[in-house]
């Protein structure tokens, strides 16, 4: 049924308004969100997708490309309200409804804000009391209690009575909450690599997750969710089931390096040294590091029962060597990965030879591995298998200086501490102090230093030329150079500057930051991406500042 002239008007001048708060009026390709969903509670179908409701925000099927993704259109507006219990997308408005611990939500996909329903009939909104949630005709109904609520399902407004209809043409969304999820059975399926039980599916490794929702969409694909981020879907007329991993282990996100196979890996829950939280770890079997192909659109782990050497498997940083090999630092040493043979890794730690077993960074320089921990630089070559050098500064005097970052350019290392600035040239092993500034993040761009304090300075290092470049950054974490522009990482928000017009843009809530933490930051091309506490945060930002 076609829009009144007033429905439209509203539609356009609301999209309007919401882009106001934002930088630009992005499309819908402008982000990329690579999250875990957690705990899959609700299912829902439109036209062209199968959307999930979950801990973590909606999901999305695609049934052209069979992908599934964080849908960020859809999450757009929702804020803290995460966790969606029932989702149900309304064919006759085409708009998406929601139903959190903090209410009834709805939107048109192309806005950028939830409504709420404003519910006064009811005494005390009460998740516990909602059963269901469906539409029909221009009517969302949710079951409450022992009676149904009716909603227009334009406008929002609670009607009191819409007359007579027929419950069994109601078109229900499926929830994990919902009075018919306790008929899941999935005894008479099976699956190539997870065991299938009753309601719940075990992998190889013997880690079980329990099967908490179930749908059958208009195509006769039946889905199912586990309360440990898994989707399973198979066909109403088959015994198979396909179990979908989706997104990393976990959404804290701390460190990434990708290949040139288009393969990202994905580190969680590391970088503990940066607060001096030193923990015990308990181990056992479960994914510690995420895999996902880009191409693809495929994830894969590595799981901690595949290397029984590690006691503790937490990830403070990563490092692709040509290609060739992955370097993980961790909490009790180094683990060094063929990419092409998984379980002819290698492991060392403090026992071998290193200074110490926290490690905070790894760099490489032809077949040797540059091992930082907060002590010093020890060396590893990766030919030989054997750390050959303990501590590279001692030979300087300069052990116990407290590390704070190093990169390697050709054949110079550079390393900041709290001793001040250095660089060793690795062939002639000569040392010299560059700066006695203090920067817990440098990089290497146009022949000089870029270094990060209160302000982020350039260390002309041929030249023994030092000038501020951004003056008073604002606490920012850390940065990140591309051309012209600046990258600040204020840990809730990020701050872009062009460096040659001092033009500034803060990207903050109103561009989907809220309530998260950004750790680290990287480029990939024409994209920008954050590490935060809520996934992988992919910008493509080159579309709007050339």
């Amino acid at each position: 049924m076609p829009l009144s002239f007033s429905i439209k008007f509203f539609y356009v001048f609301a999209l309007i308004t919401f882009s106001l708060s934002q930088n630009f009026i992005y499309d819908s390709d402008d982000w990329l969100v690579l999250k875990s969903p957690g705990e899959i509670y609700s299912i829902s179908e439109g036209p062209f997708n199968v959307y999930f409701g979950t801990e973590n925000g909606v999901f999305r099927y695609n049934k052209f490309d069979n992908l599934i993704e964080y849908d960020y259109k859809i999450n757009q507006g929702l804020g803290t309200r995460s966790s969606i219990y029932y989702i149900h997308y309304d064919n006759f408005s085409d708009q998406m409804w929601l139903i959190t611990q903090d209410g009834i939500f709805y939107k048109n996909p192309l806005f950028n804000e939830y409504q709420q329903v404003v519910h006064h009939s009811i005494d005390s909104y009460n998740l516990s009391s909602i059963s269901a949630l469906g539409s029909i005709n221009k009517y969302i109904i949710i079951q409450y209690m022992s009676s149904y609520i009716f909603i227009d399902s334009f406008s929002g407004t609670i009607i009191k009575d819409i007359g007579n209809f027929d419950i069994n043409n109601v078109s229900w969304s499926s929830s994990s909450f919902s009075h018919n999820s306790s008929d899941i059975d999935l005894s008479s399926y099976y699956s190539e690599e997870w065991l299938i039980g009753f309601r719940d599916i075990t992998d190889n490794y013997g880690s079980t997750e329990s099967v908490i929702v179930g749908f059958e969409d208009r195509d006769l694909n039946l889905w199912y969710g586990t309360n440990n981020g898994h989707i399973l879907k198979g066909f109403k007329y088959s015994n198979k089931l396909s179990v979908l991993d989706i997104g990393p282990i976990s959404n804290v996100i701390t460190s990434v390096v990708d290949d040139h196979n288009q393969n990202w890996y994905i580190a969680t829950d590391g970088q503990s040294y940066r607060n001096r939280r030193y923990f015990n770890y308990n181990k056992n079997s479960k994914p510690f590091l995420s895999v996902w192909n880009e191409y693809n659109d495929e994830w894969t782990y590595l799981n901690e029962g595949d290397f029984p050497e590690l006691s503790n498997v937490i990830i403070n940083c990563l490092h692709n060597i040509d290609d060739d090999f992955l370097a993980i630092g961790t909490m009790e040493g180094v683990v060094v990965l063929p990419l092409h043979q998984l379980n002819q890794y290698r492991y060392f730690n403090k026992r071998d030879g290193l200074s110490e077993n926290i490690v905070i960074d790894i760099e490489h320089h032809n077949q040797n591995l540059f091992i930082m921990t907060q002590k010093g630089i020890s060396t590893y070559s990766i030919m030989n298998d054997i750390v050959f050098e303990k501590n590279i500064l001692e030979d300087y005097g300069l052990q116990d200086i407290d590390m704070l970052d190093m990169t390697i350019v050709d054949s110079n290392l550079f390393f900041s501490s709290r001793a001040g600035l250095f660089v060793i040239n690795l062939i002639s092993r000569e040392l010299k102090k560059i700066s006695d500034n203090i920067f817990f993040k440098i990089t290497f761009y146009n022949e000089v230093i870029l270094g990060l304090n209160e302000s982020l300075w350039m260390v002309d290092y041929l030249r023994n030329l030092e000038k501020v470049v951004v003056f008073r950054t604002g606490g920012a974490r850390d940065f990140l150079i591309s051309g012209n522009y600046v990258w600040l990482n204020l840990v809730s928000k990020v701050k872009l500057i062009n460096l040659n017009s001092n033009e500034s843009w803060v990207y903050s809530h109103n561009d989907g930051f809220l309530d998260t933490q950004i750790f680290d930051l990287g480029n990939d091309g024409d994209w920008v991406y954050f590490l935060t506490n809520q996934g992988i945060i992919f910008y493509n930002w080159r579309r709007y500042h050339n």
